[in-house]
């Protein structure tokens, strides 16, 4: 494998790990809309203008605290554009990956 290739890897499997941690869905469902995104992507774009992905998780404490001050949970979920499933998550005491925290 290239290094081209294992950068694009990757690419992909961060965005899948994220996009997993924000929605809950399974990875088999989140990896077939991923990787055709991401094929298409490098298509149109071409690999050397494509952003470098990052690895960031959502704001834990930053919601926590917001739970607290009494923000319902519809607000929360808006406002730091998680899903119903990462809420609850994190307000029950689990980090990401699902242990307790």
């Amino acid at each position: 494998m290239t290094t081209a290739a294992r950068s694009a890897k990757a690419m992909v499997d961060d965005i899948v790990s994220a996009t997993i941690a924000h929605t809950g869905y399974p990875e088999a469902h989140v990896r077939q809309f991923v990787e055709p995104a991401f094929a298409y992507m490098l298509r149109e774009y071409g690999g050397d203008r494509l952003p470098k992905a990052t690895r960031r998780g959502p704001p834990v404490e930053d919601i926590r605290s917001a739970a607290a001050r009494g923000l319902s949970r519809r607000e929360l979920c808006k406002r730091f554009r998680i899903s119903a499933a990462t809420l609850y998550r994190i307000l029950d005491g689990k980090n990401l990956g699902g242990t307790e925290k």
